[in-house]
């Protein structure tokens, strides 16, 4: 195994570990004093990931992740002020073990699929699920944060704010690739298209009727812009997935 393997395998391994302790840490004690010793860390992580890594989305990640950590040093944000920001940062991380075992582990054994389900459900839980209601949603920490920290800087607010939503945004888009794989490998093992061609059709229609609906539960409460346009720009994208989908089915038909 060459130095570069060993590193891609070993690092994450080393952060896994660092956010995991950091966070035990933080909800049992509510105290931010290991954040203060595993951010530095997990850092320099990112920008030796950054210099070594060749996927694109990678270097995009590892750059939204570097811009909030340089936000936190230049504005002096105290890690009594962001101690749940961070908590729900590094959470975000957790998932990122399951990923580098995966190579580790022969395709043909029954583990391999027992981690790719653990690894879609840890990943949904922390980088989907609770990173929304953690960082992104409208009475989230982010915010405040902003507003105490950078409040007549445009710039940095503006900076701060862009790289939590493109993390989430990249997230999103992972998590979609992974329900596309998930959906192909059902579709490949159980010929579920022929036995229940309708179900495809089913999530086609019903997400296209949810976009006027869930716009009209928002629109009267400005307070939800972000889920007001959120919520029906993630049914958009998976409406317009399913009708890849369909078309690539019937094509193949």
């Amino acid at each position: 195994m060459t130095t570069i393997a060993s590193y891609k395998i070993i690092a994450p391994c080393l952060i896994y570990s660092i956010s995991l302790a950091s966070c035990i840490y933080y909800k049992l004690y509510s105290s931010c004093a290991l954040f203060e010793v595993s951010l530095p860390i997990i850092g320099v992580y990112f920008i030796i990931d950054a210099y070594n890594e060749t996927n694109t989305q990678y270097i995009i990640h590892h750059v939204f992740c570097l811009s909030i950590f340089a936000y936190g040093y230049y504005h002096r944000v105290v890690f009594d002020d962001a101690g749940i920001f961070f908590y729900h940062m590094l959470k975000t991380e957790l998932s990122n073990v399951f990923l580098v075992l995966r190579p580790l582990i022969d395709k043909k054994s029954s583990w391999y699929h027992v981690n790719n389900i653990v690894f879609l459900g840890c990943f949904t839980k922390t980088r989907v699920m609770d990173m929304y209601y953690g960082i992104i949603r409208h009475n989230s920490m982010l915010y405040p944060l902003v507003e105490k920290y950078s409040p007549n800087n445009r710039f940095a607010s503006g900076t701060m704010i862009a790289s939590c939503y493109g993390l989430y945004g990249l997230n999103l888009y992972w998590f979609v690739k992974m329900n596309s794989i998930l959906y192909s490998m059902i579709v490949k093992h159980t010929r579920i298209r022929e036995g229940f061609g309708v179900s495809p059709y089913f999530a086609y229609y019903v997400l296209f009727a949810g976009i006027p609906i869930y716009t009209l539960m928002y629109v009267y409460n400005i307070i939800y812009i972000d889920e007001m346009v959120g919520v029906p720009a993630i049914l958009l994208a998976s409406h317009i997935h399913y009708t890849y989908v369909l078309n690539k089915s019937d094509k193949m038909e």
